[in-house]
């Protein structure tokens, strides 16, 4: 059986950025199935990307609010997760308490930042302050973060 091996892409974020884009991603759920399946986010996408931000957030409780995190994300080649084909961990040799590793689909990847971007338009800026606490540019600083943070890429 083949195993896939993926890119990997790192980003790097404070365990407060990271806190916003946990709650925006927890709040793809607010945002109609119908639009998010417009901008090509599927419920099963959302769920998947919330699977992604829990992993994560259990590594991020026990970091200090100070600590810069590095997140490494390998990237699947493949679109998605194929049945039946395994794909190979991405591990650090020796990892510090501020390193995490995890697996991500590359659709998915491309996805998360423009998706997330969606949702603060569309419940607004005033609603996602409501619910999460978080203004415009602590949101805007973490979405760049995410998403430059692919090798210094925005576009993957």
């Amino acid at each position: 059986m083949e195993v896939v091996t993926p890119m990997v892409c790192t980003t790097s974020l404070s365990a407060s950025q990271f806190e916003v884009i946990f709650q925006l991603t927890y709040h793809l759920t607010e945002v109609r199935e119908a639009s998010l399946a417009k901008q090509g986010c599927s419920q099963e996408d959302a769920q998947a990307l919330l699977a992604t931000v829990e992993e994560i957030r259990t590594f991020v409780d026990h970091a200090r609010a100070e600590d810069v995190l590095s997140i490494t994300i390998g990237i699947s080649d493949h679109t998605d997760a194929q049945p039946g084909r395994p794909t190979a961990p991405v591990r650090h040799a020796a990892p510090s308490p501020t390193e995490h590793s995890t697996l991500l689909p590359q659709r998915l990847a491309r996805l998360w930042p423009a998706i997330l971007r969606f949702t603060v338009d569309a419940l607004g800026e005033a609603e996602i302050f409501y619910r999460t606490g978080y203004k415009g540019a602590e949101i805007d600083d973490a979405l760049r973060a995410l998403a430059v943070g692919w090798s210094g890429d925005s576009t993957l």
